[in-house]
């Protein structure tokens, strides 16, 4: 089957003054509850047009506020697809729009096609969050920090802050935590505080930030942070 660049594909979009999430990071958008209309998925058969008309679909139902319906549009875009970057798109965009079973299916299309691609691990943790599988999410977060450095971190961030359920992100914080074996030190031990501190876990960003410090007592960071945390807590003469 023919292979379609989804630059190509956003190029046109822009054009039309239509892209607005054109690019791998998709932007947050809330679907009206019980307010929009369905989606009317045209049959589509394989092809380069085929999978520009589900693209430029998803792209509307993306602009007017339908998530779900634009995750379905780009998940059989990727379907149609052999573009790594489509299937990355579809995957993102499910995620955004918590349809777990379209995240499911995108990912496995875009590991299919780039196996060593970055974002996949990140994805896949979002999911298993989204679906109640803490076990997997932890695991999969734990192999990020494994990594040891800035991006991965980010990455850990980014899956713990757009989870559909705070309960279940401080959980995997918890967890995480309770993982003397991560590397990182002390930035580790700061990323979890400022999570906890995010999540409205303030005894929790407060114990974590202690930890960072007695990782490494002459760091600044940790010490500024841990006065932070003690100050919006109330605690002024700790801070």
């Amino acid at each position: 089957m023919p292979r379609v660049s989804i630059r190509s594909v956003f190029t046109l979009l822009l054009a039309l003054g239509l892209a607005a999430c054109a690019g791998p990071e998709v932007r947050v958008a809330r679907e009206s509850a019980g307010s929009a209309p369905a989606a009317v998925d045209p049959p589509l058969a394989s092809g380069d047009k085929d999978v520009m008309a589900a693209l430029m679909a998803g792209e509307f139902a993306w602009q007017d506020g339908r998530a779900a319906s634009a995750a379905r549009h780009f998940g059989r875009a990727a379907a149609l697809s052999d573009d790594a970057a489509i299937a990355e798109h579809a995957t993102r965009v499910a995620i955004v729009a918590r349809e777990w079973a379209l995240a499911a299916e995108g990912l496995a299309r875009w590991r299919k096609l780039a196996p060593d691609a970055a974002g996949i691990t990140q994805s896949e943790a979002a999911v298993a969050l989204g679906t109640g599988d803490r076990a997997l999410a932890t695991r999969l977060l734990s192999g990020l920090l494994l990594r040891d450095d800035a991006d991965s971190r980010r990455m850990v961030g980014q899956v713990l802050l757009a989870g559909s359920e705070p309960a279940a992100a401080v959980a995997v914080v918890e967890q995480l935590a309770a993982d003397s074996s991560l590397p990182g030190g002390v930035e580790t031990r700061m990323l979890l505080s400022q999570l906890a501190q995010q999540l409205r876990q303030p005894e929790l960003a407060l114990k974590l930030a202690k930890a960072a410090v007695a990782t490494d007592p002459a760091s600044a960071p940790a010490l500024l942070w841990q006065g932070h945390v003690a100050l919006r807590s109330g605690d002024r003469e700790g801070a």
